[in-house]
């Protein structure tokens, strides 16, 4: 019986992503959302107790999904240098294997609405700021430029989704653009 209460549950959190990102978070409803994961709406609320907590479930599942890839990638990972190079392939590489997830996390920061869901306020205010203590590492170093992590991390995260959207839309060709053109960019910018 458990694992079929999971089921459904992921099942439900799976037709809301879905949802958000072929149809836009605002247009999320618990009836459309039941109907896609083929149940009653009613069902629905044996596992979220409203759309808000499905809401945030789906952000913050979403949201600890890429901190962990990410904080995988970046073990054993001694120097903010050689961080700083793994964290962008890999953060590039997640949105490639998964941009549906990067799409549903930037529709969450464009929209008002995450700012009402139960959703820590440090949480809403890092959505790509998963593992990034070595950007205030190498800054205290003297290895990264002087000035905001935070600064450093929406450069580097903004640049790399916008060059893997481009990439997965074909909107740029990666052989005429290379990855690494991109990575000696961000390394010109970010390294003193």
């Amino acid at each position: 019986m458990r694992i079929k209460d999971d089921q459904k549950r992921l099942a439900i959190l799976k037709s809301a992503t879905n949802l958000i990102v072929k149809n836009g978070l605002s247009s999320v409803t618990t009836a459309k959302v039941a109907r896609a994961a083929g149940l009653v709406q009613s069902n629905l609320y044996i596992y979220f107790s409203s759309k808000e907590v499905l809401l945030a479930t789906v952000f913050k599942t979403t949201q600890e999904q890429l901190a962990d890839y990410l904080r995988q990638q970046l073990t054993d990972v001694e120097t903010p240098k050689e961080q700083l190079g793994i964290y962008m392939r890999a953060l590039y590489q997640y949105s490639i294997e998964h941009p549906e997830h990067v799409q549903l996390l930037q529709q969450f920061a464009a929209d008002p609405i995450l700012q009402t869901l139960p959703v820590p306020i440090q949480q809403r205010q890092a959505i790509f700021n998963a593992p990034t203590d070595f950007l205030a590492a190498g800054i205290k170093a003297g290895v990264f430029r002087k000035t905001a992590a935070s600064i450093l991390q929406t450069m580097i995260s903004t640049t790399l989704l916008t060059y893997a959207h481009a990439v997965t839309a074909k909107q740029l060709d990666p052989v005429k653009v290379p990855l690494e053109q991109i990575l000696t960019l961000l390394k010109a910018a970010v390294l003193i």
